[in-house]
């Protein structure tokens, strides 16, 4: 499973499930010398959204001021394009709780 480093957390507009959190993190890259994470964005930086939830907020920040790993379960995300970070066709990983609630 993919351990990610994230990097921002905030409230986006999206044009079919409204009110959502996107989560941006880079991967953490295994070296030979241990771990290492790139802390700006750069090509291999994924965007997770979410629904807006306090609860999920408030994992998801805990998370990121710890700088701790975070490993979400990709087989729980749908990939979509949507306005990201500045780009007008960002991939997203789309939580499937959009549609199941």
């Amino acid at each position: 499973m993919q351990e990610y480093f994230i990097l921002d957390i905030s409230p986006v507009q999206h044009d079919t499930y409204g009110d959502a959190v996107l989560a941006i993190a880079n991967p953490i890259l295994n070296m030979d010398a241990g771990k290492s994470v790139i802390v700006y964005s750069y090509e291999n930086t994924a965007y997770f959204l979410f629904p807006r939830n306090q609860a999920l907020i408030n994992e998801l920040v805990d998370i990121a001021r710890a700088e701790k790993s975070w490993c979400p379960c990709i087989d729980n995300f749908d990939d979509t394009y949507m306005n990201a970070n500045g780009q007008p066709h960002q991939l997203v990983h789309l939580h499937m709780s959009f549609y199941y609630g």
